[in-house]
């Protein structure tokens, strides 16, 4: 099984769309996972523009004016159910067609300022609570874990912490 995820940052322009149907059409994942979509809509011609035909199932959170926007979409090898949504999750469970084994998926796009931060996190404890087996969580967090991965010196060492804290406290395997 092949999963991917990509931040998209629109899918406004057509090159974009082209370059994204490409690319999954070389890859061929099972599933895909876009966080920052930027649309407030998908309709089956809009989705045929980026998602090669084994993808055409998908669920789809829109986003709030221009920012956010979620859409997971997968094959036929597998049968979904979209359990939750908000503006920063999407969460969908699977189920194989070919083993009955069955997982669920939250893709997010978190917020960026750390006031809805921390509430963007006390959401997703509590979408984890509910959800039984195997929780695979992805996406863009808009935060960081270690240093190296920032591109300037600006780092904000409490962002970090509460970020590996929130990993730690809900037993997540990076």
């Amino acid at each position: 099984m092949k999963i991917a995820t990509w931040n998209v940052r629109g899918l406004g322009c057509d090159k974009k769309k082209a370059l994204i149907f490409q690319s999954l059409a070389e890859n061929k994942p099972d599933i895909v996972c876009f966080q920052e979509t930027k649309l407030d809509t998908i309709c089956p011609l809009l989705a045929a523009s980026f998602l090669p035909r084994n993808l055409r199932n998908f669920s789809f959170q829109p986003s709030l004016g221009s920012a956010g926007g979620l859409l997971t979409a997968w094959s036929n090898l597998f049968s979904a159910t979209v359990l939750s949504s908000s503006p920063s999750h999407l969460t969908t469970s699977f189920c194989s067609s070919s083993d009955n084994t069955s997982f669920s998926i939250i893709n997010v796009y978190a917020p960026c300022d750390d006031q809805h931060r921390i509430l963007f996190f006390d959401e997703l404890s509590t979408t984890t609570l509910n959800l039984t087996g195997s929780v695979m969580i992805l996406g863009d967090f808009n935060i960081y874990r270690y240093p190296h991965e920032k591109n300037n010196d600006n780092i904000n060492w409490s962002e970090m912490e509460t970020f590996n804290d929130w990993i730690n406290s809900e037993s997540v395997t990076p």
